[in-house]
């Protein structure tokens, strides 16, 4: 006897079953735990390396491109951005 059959001669029990299946279904959706705005870190990194007096291109190719690699390493890494400033912090007169 296919599951058709059985629904299409015993109506009674295939509506009492999806009634059931209802409520039970409702009871679990109220008594779900949801947050509407959870506390989500996204992951971001930010590393700060002051090099007095260096310039930009001896910053980047002493300092960012090892840090560069190591951090293409893994194997969560979208991107990696390493804008280099130059500032000149000597006294002029």
């Amino acid at each position: 006897m296919l599951i058709s059959d059985f629904a299409i001669r015993r109506p009674i029990i295939t509506v009492v079953s999806m009634l059931a299946l209802t409520v039970f279904g409702l009871i679990a959706l109220l008594r779900l735990q949801t947050d509407e705005f959870p506390d989500v870190a996204p992951p971001f990194v930010s590393v700060a390396i002051p090099y007095p007096g260096a310039s930009p291109d001896g910053v980047e190719k002493e300092v960012l491109d090892p840090i560069e690699e190591q951090i293409s390493t893994r194997s969560a890494r979208s991107g990696a951005t390493c804008p280099t400033r130059w500032k000149n912090r000597s006294s002029r007169s």
